[in-house]
């Protein structure tokens, strides 16, 4: 009976067994799944996932729920900042992240991935961020600043590696082992059931055996002849001496096993002292590379200040070298007046030589093109589909939702007989950013342009005014290094510059004379 008990229970720890190690649970699977994926490890500890695929956010948030991942929570500004300046090696631009609108109508209820809410006046906003939209994304260039978007929009996104994922492997390791533990002790019982029925047949054997002596004891009292069968007495000894020694090694195996199961769990302690003790070092290590970070990134603003002082300085160098220029241009024109005085002079002593005359009059008119700075006018004809709006400066504007480089775009406004808007003051970039935000997150192409070939920038509006490089209305971080002028919606319709190839929204304006 007690080695069917034995069989029985080895049956049932193999199963067990094999089941454990055959069936891995569903977070587990998943976890594989996503570590399987191209994962970035940052200074705060966690692994994310960089995506430069344009996706609407639904579409974002299921290709990393098929990793095994979710989209990124970002819940403090150091961590935002990690995450932007990660995202802008890899694409200066917005990337999705797991903050959403759950509530309907003009409410708003943002909350991220794991259902913590994100407050309307959280300090994780951008200034002037757009709270309208349903969907949020992350700027890179703005130190992580989240602000809303549209979510049928597309942009790229950031997954993240769920917490549950990094310590899953260890904790099923140690299941495991409590598993070969206790199965060793249902081993263990089963020996010593298996031993005690062993025990119960030698004692029934001793017991049958001393009842058999008992007529031979009364024959020899009757003083009757008797064949004593010295191998039977050698055989019970014997059987007496291994019954001994059997339950001294089952007490033996008992109290090793005891001993065992002791250091098993002192093990186990010592483990989870030790694993807690390099979870609290890594924290530690993380916390003091977040602070060199920012100390880092503190030198680094210092640095760039010191660069824009000293591009400042250039700046005014160049306008004394331009005004240099312009006095020597004066000196030239009154050069070029007192030759044409003597030209008059020649003409009238010399009335045949009327050819050189008209060379000398080509060539002023060449000069004359070549230094003309004028615009051609706008059409006050627009078409009757221009959906002029009139804003709180006076002006009349039409803000085109539809993306196109700045070449097309100029192109579209004179079409309609407008031109690109014309933001040369502060209070007209404030009224065209207030109204832009009401349509869209972002910015729109105006007019200011390069009117200069090379690395040398000179911007001005249609009508030949210049563009300042210092002047105020300039976004603090402007590349001012490419051909087209961008306002952006935020931060009081701040400019910048971008290649005139990209494709944004843009902003058309009936010309003043048109009023």
């Amino acid at each position: 009976m007690a080695r069917l008990v034995l069989l029985l229970v080895l049956l049932v720890g193999a199963a067990l067994a094999s089941e454990s190690s055959n069936k891995p649970s569903e977070v587990e699977t998943r976890c594989d799944r996503a570590r399987s994926s191209k994962l970035t490890l940052l200074s705060n500890g966690k692994k994310y996932s960089f995506h430069t695929t344009f996706k609407r956010w639904n579409d974002a948030n299921e290709t990393c729920a098929n990793q095994g991942l979710h989209l990124a929570t970002i819940k403090s500004q150091n961590e935002a900042e990690l995450v932007a300046a990660a995202a802008e090696r890899i694409e200066d631009t917005g990337f999705w992240v797991s903050v959403k609108n759950q509530a309907s109508g003009n409410r708003k209820d943002f909350r991220w991935q794991d259902g913590t809410k994100l407050e309307l006046d959280s300090p994780l906003w951008s200034g002037g961020a757009d709270k309208k939209k349903d969907c949020v994304y992350i700027f890179n260039w703005t130190r992580g600043k989240l602000n809303g978007y549209s979510c049928t929009e597309r942009a790229y996104f950031i997954c993240e590696l769920p917490s549950e994922c990094y310590f899953s492997n260890k904790n099923r390791e140690k299941e495991m082992v409590k598993l070969r533990f206790w199965l060793l002790l249902f081993c263990i019982l089963a020996t010593v059931l298996a031993d005690d029925d062993d025990s119960q047949q030698q004692t029934d054997q001793s017991t049958e055996a001393t009842e058999t002596e008992k007529p031979l004891e009364a024959k020899a009292n009757e003083g009757m002849e008797i064949n004593l069968n010295i191998t039977d007495k050698n055989l019970l000894a014997l059987i007496k001496i291994i019954e001994k020694r059997h339950y001294q090694v089952a007490e033996q195996f008992v109290s090793q096993a005891t001993q065992t199961g002791q250091k098993f769990f002192e093990v186990e302690r010592n483990f989870d002292q030790r694993y807690n003790q390099v979870a609290r070092e890594m924290i530690d290590r993380a916390t003091v590379t977040n602070r060199k970070l920012s100390d880092l990134e503190n030198l680094i603003d210092k640095r760039l200040n010191q660069i824009l002082e000293n591009d400042e300085k250039k700046a005014k160098e160049n306008q004394e070298s331009v005004k240099k220029f312009n006095e020597r241009f004066d000196k030239l024109e009154k050069l070029n007046e007192q030759t044409l005085t003597q030209v008059k002079q020649l003409e009238e002593e010399r009335g045949n030589d009327r050819n050189k005359l008209d060379q000398i009059s080509k060539s002023t008119e060449h000069h004359s093109k070549l230094f003309d700075l004028t615009f051609p006018e706008a059409s006050c004809k627009f078409s009757a589909q221009a959906n002029l709006k009139t804003l709180s400066n006076g002006k009349k504007y039409v803000f085109h939702e539809d993306n196109n480089n700045w070449n097309s775009a100029k192109e579209i406004c004179a079409n309609q007989g407008l031109q690109l808007a014309t933001v040369k003051d502060k209070k007209d970039a404030q009224v065209v950013a207030a109204a832009g935000r009401n349509i869209y997150g972002g910015g729109w192409w105006v007019a200011a342009t390069n009117a200069t070939s090379g690395a040398d920038k000179t911007f001005r509006w249609p009508d030949g005014t210049k563009l300042e490089l210092d002047d105020p209305l300039w976004f603090k971080s402007a590349a001012k290094k490419y051909d087209c002028v961008y306002v952006y919606n935020w931060d009081d319709g701040k400019y910048d510059t971008y290649p005139c190839t990209y494709y944004f929204k843009f902003v058309c304006e009936l010309p003043s004379e048109c009023y």
